[in-house]
């Protein structure tokens, strides 16, 4: 091919003109071809490159939160285990205590593999430096709380010695992060230059081509399109990675007004995050705490904080403009200059009200009755613990304890949904006929227990015998057909002082039913 060329370009022709228009239109294509070769490559590694700077410092602010975040978790297992005197949850939260360290490891090594500036590097060991002053000291604080010490000297060495430090190692990171974000700006403006300076450089030797060059030039515009298109896309990924985020944000200026509101805060607070430009914090962030009661207005907050290493954690209900109201875990930061003027604060918030309703869920199945949502054995043996203790203050309480008369005959004759049907309505019945402040609960098949609070025996005879009619007399509907419940025995125990523990009351009062189920059916039997 490149013999073909050199033969039409060097040929000799009859017609001199013509011979030098067609070699002059030739080395016109050639030259045509190289530079827009030349062009092409020059603009597609100028586009690799910024593509590449970008996505390395993409990747340099996501290790650097997921960092962050892993230093609060471990913080979190660590002050969660102090709060709960629970050896079970303790060993739990250490556990994943010395989990995301192995995880930070990880993170770490990754951030470095990727290269950092000075800058960065001299961040990241101010970080390195509080961390091997703060891993020793939460590992010690963990043991001596798994240990099972408490009281003021655990305490300090929480609040005075690991919170600052938490506290200022959080604000590195946050700082590495700035320094991360603000290179890669740095390095996007020198490559919109580098971009510019190369059309510059294509108009200008556009300008010199002949007019068949006009074609190639349009094919290196439509390339130049192409790579302007990719820098915006890259532009509007930055921003987009704030939209998409779980994590509502929002940043103010140093008066309250807002500057900018992601997808995720618009959202939960009922307002368009483009509406929300200008407006007050207090007037688009509306909380509350989780009793109702009006806190605190968050600007009023922000201005409360002081120092660079100073961060604001705290649960709140907020409202948004429909009324509905979210629990939300909130960070709330100051951004100093270098003048240490507060210039930025930034509200992070994250909805957790489905954590908090699953939670709820969870404590309320591990204390109750799944068939009958009376509360269950384990439940109700705190319960009876607690009654035991009041009756030591000279309160009164009284323990009633049900054995059903012929369980297994309704069960064997219209078998056991039939059963699960009156056990449902029977503890309907027996609701109806205690008091709100009473509890029932169910401890096996058929057995159940009631402990009247507040109760002496002489007012709870009267509602043993309610109890004992309302029973006796119980029917209730399966598929249809009216159906006779089982009747109880019932005895009946007052709690006094000299009743040491729940075991011993639970014995007696098993001791009375089972002298009233001697007696026959639908029986009482009540020992003082």
């Amino acid at each position: 091919m490149i013999k073909r060329l050199a033969e039409l370009i060097f040929a000799k022709d009859k017609r001199p003109s013509l011979a030098l228009v067609r070699r002059s239109a030739l080395l016109t294509l050639v030259l045509l071809c190289i530079y827009a070769a030349v062009s092409l490559y020059y603009l597609t590694a100028l586009q690799s490159a910024m593509t590449q700077v970008s996505e390395v410092h993409n990747r340099k602010v996501e290790l650097i939160h997921r960092i962050s975040n892993v230093v609060q978790a471990r913080s979190l297992q660590l002050y969660s285990a102090a709060f709960k005197n629970d050896p079970w949850f303790r060993d739990e939260r250490f556990m994943e205590f010395r989990a995301v360290a192995v995880e930070f490891i990880d993170l770490r090594d990754r951030l470095i593999a990727l290269g950092l500036e000075p800058r960065e590097q001299a961040l990241l060991d101010d970080a390195l430096d509080i961390i091997r002053i703060t891993a020793p000291l939460q590992e010690d604080i963990m043991q001596r709380i798994l240990g099972g010490e408490e009281g003021p000297e655990l305490w300090s060495a929480i609040v005075d010695q690991d919170l600052p430090l938490e506290m200022a190692l959080l604000n590195i990171f946050q700082r590495l992060a700035q320094t991360v974000q603000d290179n890669a700006y740095a390095a996007q403006l020198d490559s919109e230059a580098s971009y510019h300076t190369a059309l510059r450089v294509i108009a200008v030797v556009t300008l010199l081509i002949i007019i068949s060059v006009l074609a190639g030039a349009l094919r290196v515009l439509v390339r130049l399109r192409s790579i302007e298109n990719s820098l915006n896309e890259e532009k509007e990924l930055a921003i987009g990675t704030l939209n998409n985020i779980a994590d509502g944000v929002i940043v103010t200026d140093s008066q309250g007004f807002i500057l900018s509101m992601n997808r995720a805060a618009g959202h939960m607070t009922g307002l368009a995050p483009e509406r929300a430009l200008g407006e007050s914090i207090d007037e688009v962030y509306r909380l509350s705490r989780p009793s109702g009661d009006p806190c605190m207005p968050p600007g009023v907050f922000a201005t409360l904080l002081s120092g660079v290493a100073t961060r604001a954690h705290r649960y709140q209900t907020l409202e948004d403009r429909q009324g509905v109201l979210h629990y939300v875990e909130e960070t709330v930061s100051p951004i100093f200059d270098e003048n240490d003027q507060r210039v930025r604060v930034s509200f992070i918030f994250r909805d957790v009200s489905a954590d908090l309703a699953h939670m709820e869920q969870m404590t309320w199945d591990a204390q109750h009755d799944h068939l009958t949502g009376a509360l269950n054995r384990r439940a109700f043996e705190v319960e009876l613990q607690r009654a035991c203790l009041d009756t030591r203050q000279g309160r009164a309480c009284t323990l009633i304890y049900l054995d059903l008369d012929d369980f297994k005959h309704l069960n064997d004759t219209h078998g056991h949904h039939a059963g699960d049907a009156f056990l449902v309505a029977l503890v309907r019945t027996m609701s109806s006929c205690i008091r709100r402040h009473d509890s029932l609960a169910r401890l096996g098949g058929d057995e159940f227990a009631i402990l009247l609070n507040d109760c002496d025996l002489n007012n709870a005879q009267q509602i043993v015998d309610n109890l004992a009619r309302s029973i006796s007399e119980l029917t209730f509907t399966f598929e249809g057909r009216a159906l006779k419940g089982a009747g109880a025995s019932i005895g009946v125990h007052a709690i006094t002082s000299r009743d040491t523990d729940p075991e011993t009351v639970m014995r007696r009062v098993d001791e009375a039913c089972y002298v009233a189920k001697r007696r026959g059916k639908n029986q009482v039997c009540i020992v003082a």
